[in-house]
């Protein structure tokens, strides 16, 4: 794996671009927010929205920091997310009883949330 330290200049500035584009990226896919920069390449550009969504998916992305987090957080960031996510989609249910749905995804992902 290849190291990039998070101190240099040019790491930084690189993940403020992507940051920033991403974020302007996903909200358009979403929803009709346009950022509030008027030469965002993006927000000129013919993209349209995504398919019909669950409507609890945009609502989770923009609730909170939620798509900052998976834009640019540390992995236990990530990881607490991802079962947020989860837990806002099967609310009643114990995430561990969805595995067998979804057999990508990694139980230890959900262990971390209590009483499961």
């Amino acid at each position: 794996m290849l190291y990039l330290n998070p101190a240099s200049p040019n790491i930084f500035v690189a993940q403020q671009m992507h940051y920033r584009h991403m974020k302007c990226f996903v909200q358009k896919k979403i929803g009709p927010d346009r950022c509030a920069d008027t030469t965002c390449k993006i927000c000129r550009s013919n993209r349209s929205l995504a398919d019909p969504l669950d409507p609890r998916i945009p609502r989770f992305l923009n609730t909170g920091d939620n798509l900052d987090k998976i834009l640019s957080g540390l992995p236990a960031q990530l990881e607490q997310v991802n079962i947020d996510f989860w837990a806002m989609l099967f609310p009643r249910r114990p995430l561990n009883s969805i595995l067998q749905y979804f057999p990508n995804l990694h139980p230890r992902t959900l262990a971390a949330r209590p009483g499961l």
